[in-house]
């Protein structure tokens, strides 16, 4: 089930970020899929198996690996607790009248790396609720 926040204030979008990258860190790519808000248009949904590839094509090891053996290079994400906030990196901005684009580097093997989540905030009956659009390393 989705995880929504009553406000769109920077601390709650916060906490629901931290609260994925630290399912992420427990490798609950799953529950990490159903904690994202569904995702808008014409937009696919992340699924768990979409979640661990996209970490997967952060590492080069995963990229040459035979598919057979992928998933021991999944690069392991850091929970937040294990990192220091002054690193973290989170950035909102807004094109036209489209709802809000929220970017946040993901800590990899204890440090902040440069693969970042790159999520839609929506507005829904039940509240503002992340949807991930992809993962990328700018």
């Amino acid at each position: 089930m989705p995880r929504y926040i009553e406000r769109a204030e920077i601390d709650l979008i916060l906490a629901v970020i931290r609260g994925w990258v630290n399912l992420l860190a427990q490798k609950n790519f799953r529950q990490a899929a159903a904690y994202l808000a569904p995702v808008p248009g014409n937009e696919a949904q992340h699924s768990a198996r979409n979640i661990e590839e996209s970490l997967g094509l952060y590492s080069r090891r995963y990229r040459e690996a035979p598919e057979s053996d992928r998933q021991k290079y999944v690069p392991v994400v850091t929970p937040f607790d294990d990192m220091d906030a002054a690193g973290e990196n989170m950035t909102i901005y807004k094109k036209g009248t489209e709802a809000p684009i929220v970017e946040y580097d993901i800590p990899i093997e204890g440090r902040w790396s440069d693969l970042t989540a790159k999520f839609r905030l929506m507005e829904f009956p039940e509240g503002f609720g992340i949807a991930l659009i992809d993962l990328h390393v700018l």
